[in-house]
């Protein structure tokens, strides 16, 4: 009878260390998942919030009136009779002052709009483009702001494109917005 409890005692105890090696095998696997998992988590409420923040951005320079502005600057452009046309969007009228050679009211009233939409804590990077000639007219970039896109962790990218008729000619512009945190 001895001999058959030291031979349970010994299978249980070659059990245990099985159970023990399983264990330790199981929690090694557990731990690299969870670091894996951690190495190559996105925080996508950032990245939702940067395409917010584009979509935002572009929808209201492409679809809110100069004239509905309540800016200090556009009111300057106003009374200089630099605006030609009060029905203009805030975009049609960036493009509007490239084609008319006004390059320095462009590059001003982007950064004022970029100034309203785009928060402080985001990089961005607003391009117009002259689709017919492949161009880019404009860029107005905020690296000395926040970073660059470079080193950017998310960027969010929104493009769009416009129809400016200027009496019998038309000019096709796509403006594209960008913004990055860091």
């Amino acid at each position: 009878m001895k001999s058959f409890f030291n031979l349970k005692f010994k299978l249980n105890n070659k059990k245990s260390q099985i159970f023990i090696i399983d264990l330790i095998l199981a929690f090694v696997i557990v731990v690299v998942t969870i670091g894996v998992i951690a190495a190559n988590y996105v925080n996508t409420d950032s990245q939702r919030d940067l395409f917010d923040i584009a979509f935002r951005t572009s929808n209201s320079m492409g679809s809110i009136g100069i004239n509905d502005l309540n800016n200090e600057y556009v009111r300057q452009l106003f009374i200089q009779q630099r605006i030609q046309n009060i029905d203009n969007t805030i975009i049609q009228q960036i493009s509007d002052f490239y084609i008319r050679g006004e390059t320095e009211y462009a590059r001003n009233l982007t950064n004022e709009i970029s100034q309203i939409y785009i928060p402080n804590s985001v990089g961005y990077n607003i391009t117009l483009i002259d689709v017919t000639n492949e161009g880019v007219i404009f860029e107005l970039d905020s690296n000395q702001r926040f970073g660059s896109r470079e080193e950017s962790d998310s960027i969010a990218s929104i493009e769009k494109q416009i129809i400016i008729f200027r009496g019998v000619e038309s000019y096709f512009h796509r403006y594209k917005i960008e913004v990055w945190r860091n």
